[in-house]
């Protein structure tokens, strides 16, 4: 499981499957609410993060001890 969603807050967790590359990236991970998720890691650690919404909304993005909250804008701007 790459992360952890409930409505207003998505949870990037700190493990990723040690099958997996060292250094890689996915997109289009589906989460509740609509909610899209993109990632890259380097040394099985998060680099970089996109959580994406199709519907006017704010959400709390958290990794450890780093949290931020994005709104999305309005379908259609």
């Amino acid at each position: 499981m790459l992360a952890q969603s409930r409505p207003g807050n998505v949870e990037l967790l700190p493990a990723l499957p040690k099958g997996w590359a060292a250094d890689d990236s996915v997109t289009g991970v589906g989460l509740r609410g609509g909610l899209g998720l993109g990632m890259s890691w380097k040394s099985g650690k998060v680099t970089s993060a996109t959580v994406r919404s199709a519907a006017d909304r704010s959400t709390t993005t958290v990794h450890g001890d780093w949290s931020r909250q994005t709104r999305s804008p309005p379908p259609g701007r």
